[in-house]
């Protein structure tokens, strides 16, 4: 009786440190007196960010450069995409492809200071080429596809199976 005893105490016991030290890590970011105050959901999007990626919040805190502007034709063409044609498990693979994130900072403060600006660049891909993402510096390099059709396939394509990293 006592080895069961003491086998229930080791094992209510033995990761304490672990958790303490999780524990530390969300009261640095949620003071601890305050997270009674949230839902598991909301301290992990505090913590984590929001699992929807807002294309809008995405669209405002892009950045062009090489070539690219907002008013090019295959850079309409790519908005358009990510507004209207990708679904949100598919916006989560473009965040990855680009940035190695799954998940967006919740604000403008947030995403100021995590430097989470996308850059769209043309730089010098053939159109024929799928576009490039240079993770390190959350960029996108996006040949100049003549239509939405062709941008459309081969985003799709490079989020859904150029992932190595």
């Amino acid at each position: 009786l006592e080895f069961i005893h003491l086998s229930v105490q080791y094992r209510l016991t033995a990761i304490d440190a672990q958790v303490a030290a999780v524990r530390q890590g969300i009261e640095d970011v949620v003071p601890g007196h305050m997270l009674s105050l949230f839902s598991a959901a909301e301290v992990e999007i505090m913590v984590c960010g929001s699992p929807v990626i807002d294309v809008q919040v995405l669209k405002k805190w892009t950045t062009y450069k090489n070539g690219a502007a907002p008013t090019d034709e295959h850079v309409k063409f790519f908005w358009d995409i990510m507004e209207n044609e990708l679904t949100p498990r598919e916006h989560v693979l473009f965040l990855r492809f680009v940035s190695g994130r799954t998940r967006l900072p919740t604000s403008d403060a947030e995403l100021q200071r995590d430097y989470c600006h996308l850059t769209i660049s043309t730089g010098a891909l053939a159109p024929a080429a799928l576009p490039t993402a240079h993770l390190c510096f959350f960029t996108l390099e996006l040949p100049r596809y003549t239509s939405r059709e062709q941008t459309l396939t081969k985003l799709r394509f490079a989020i859904e199976h150029c992932q190595a990293i």
